[in-house]
């Protein structure tokens, strides 16, 4: 399921697609036409691509004295606010009484009843298999997908579900079991925003206004979380006005929005929104540093672009960090190095990982001095060659672990042949590149021309392409003889060894290979990948978490 979604603007049309497990930020201050914009972008998608929007007005009175209901009618008296209608074109009548962008949405009673009438459903469906099949597997309702994501936020308010009716234990106390209504105004929140996503249409898209409300920011991060993993199927776009809540999204696309106008003031439903993509390198503007900063995440500064495949990698496998790609590696070390310099302006300090790109020993010990994190791999993206990453990524595919290692050593030998044909190629792109960073270290400081020229000249005699380019390609050929293929994937800078991994594993495509990366790392199916990832990112002797320290307020 893509959506299309067309913004009008005061002079032409902002487009941007997306698709499920994608999460689209709109942000934009009081009064800016955020939640005209989502009733805009609502009614424009129609069945079968649906989408299911929760206003910011929301009731969060919670009964949970219903009567039952079967699923069918309560379900549509939860989408479209009545239990004879399952029309779109019906729905801001009967859900929305007239009034889509203001009208008060008092649902809960709804949404409990579709939940208690799934859990019903479902048990006794499957009580009924059992009799017919004593090895049916268990199986999971709605409530037991809340519970298990309601248990892993808040470990310390325990969900009693029984029946038709919700009680809370507290699970550091021994006092009996009190009714849900009790909860507090963030806990309802949580539980309705878990439980609308949880009931949203199958491939549906999802619009959330104020999603930030009433919910404390120490686990406002962790509840989205949680959400989007819950529906993986389901399409997101959030529309806020708090900058903190806009970069916990770190995957999302983010669009800033300024105001709204009324170019027909009879006709309140012709707007147009003065609305901006935020811009994704390092040319940020100040809105979106000042959010970086007040984020109170530590920062992980990488290179490549957002949306790229290795950015997507950091992502996922650092998920309490902000992720902020820089593009190169020397604009890595210059934005660590200058926040850090920063203290003011934030309470973290920032750190950086980069490429090996052919570095030597002393400049991986400085840089790492430097909270920069120097890969042991020669870009981001060969981490998917290294033998544990692939077979996780292997498994996560479907195949057979005995497929799996097949799988890895099949890729180590196309890439040992590889690297032989490519020998003399590494050892002049090796070559290169010392050269340059020894031209780099050249003393300016001399005091007069005189001076600068002997220190110029005996520089430059120590310098012989040749030598280095033999010494490189010989102990580049020591590794591919001793079939080391750990140093050869650390030494060999070809972007085409991704293509290789892809191939190996059965898709088509290293784009193809990027967008499954991307969708199982969100996904808990992913977790173990993600920390076989993290694990190699933190290189031995050195642990990201320690380094990410909070600094002193001055």
């Amino acid at each position: 399921m893509w959506v299309n979604i067309d913004i009008p603007g005061p002079t032409d049309k902002i487009q941007f697609v997306v698709a499920p497990g994608e999460s689209v930020v709109l942000v934009g201050a009081n009064g800016a036409g955020k939640t005209r914009l989502g009733v805009h972008i609502e009614r424009q998608v129609k069945k079968p691509a649906h989408c299911h929007r929760i206003a910011a007005q929301r009731a969060l009175t919670l009964n949970t004295k219903i009567p039952a209901k079967n699923l069918e009618t309560a379900l549509r008296e939860l989408h479209y606010g009545h239990p004879d209608s399952s029309k779109e074109s019906q729905k801001e009548i009967t859900r929305w009484q007239n009034k889509p962008a203001t009208a008060l949405l008092n649902d809960y009673d709804k949404l409990l009843a579709a939940l208690f009438a799934d859990e019903t459903e479902v048990s006794v469906r499957y009580r009924q298999e059992k009799r017919r099949d004593p090895d049916t597997p268990e199986v999971e309702s709605k409530l037991d997908l809340l519970k298990a994501a309601w248990d892993r936020l808040l470990p310390h308010k325990q969900l009693d579900i029984g029946g038709n009716n919700l009680k809370i234990k507290a699970s550091d106390s021994d006092h009996a079991p009190y009714d849900a209504g009790e909860l507090s105004d963030g806990e309802r929140v949580i539980f309705y925003m878990f439980g609308q996503t949880l009931l949203s249409p199958e491939n549906s898209l999802i619009i959330i206004d104020e999603p930030e409300l009433h919910i404390n920011r120490a686990i406002l991060a962790q509840v989205y979380d949680e959400i989007e993993a819950l529906r993986s199927d389901c399409a997101f776009i959030y529309i806020t006005h708090d900058l903190d809540f806009a970069v916990t999204r770190q995957a999302a696309k983010l669009f800033a929005l300024k105001s709204c106008m009324f170019p027909n003031p009879r006709n309140a439903n012709d707007c147009r929104w003065d609305i901006q993509k935020a811009p994704e390198n390092t040319d940020l503007d100040e809105e979106l540093v000042a959010a970086i900063v007040g984020s109170r995440r530590a920062i992980l500064f990488t290179e490549g672009q957002k949306g790229s495949l290795d950015a997507g990698i950091y992502r996922w496998a650092f998920p309490e960090l902000t992720l902020i790609p820089c593009g190169s590696a020397s604009a890595v070390i210059h934005a660590v190095t200058t926040f850090n310099r920063q203290v003011h302006l934030h309470r973290y300090k920032a750190c950086g990982i980069v490429d090996f790109d052919h570095r030597t020993d002393a400049e991986v010990s400085r840089l790492s001095e430097n909270l920069v994190r120097v890969l042991d791999v020669s870009e981001a993206e060969n981490l998917l060659l290294l033998p544990h990453v692939l077979i996780e990524a292997a498994l996560c595919l479907h195949h057979t672990r005995p497929e799996a290692e097949t799988i890895v050593a099949k890729v180590k030998a196309k890439v040992i042949a590889k690297a032989t044909d490519e020998i003399s190629a590494v050892a002049l792109r090796k070559t290169k590149r010392h050269i340059d960073t020894l031209l780099k270290q050249i003393d300016f400081n001399s005091k007069d021309i005189t001076e600068f020229d002997e220190t110029f000249t005996t520089s430059i005699k120590r310098i012989s392409p040749v030598d280095m380019a033999n010494s490189f390609e010989g102990a580049f050929t020591k590794y591919i003889e001793a079939d080391d293929y750990q140093s050869v994937i650390r030494e060999f800078d070809s972007k085409s060894l991704v293509e290789i991994a892809a191939q190996a594993l059965g898709l088509r495509s290293r784009k193809e290979l990027q967008d499954f990366i991307g969708r199982i790392l969100r996904s808990r199916e992913g977790e173990n990948l993600a920390a076989i990832i993290r694990d190699c990112v933190s290189l031995p002797g050195l642990q990201l978490a320690d380094d990410v320290r909070e600094v002193e307020n001055p």
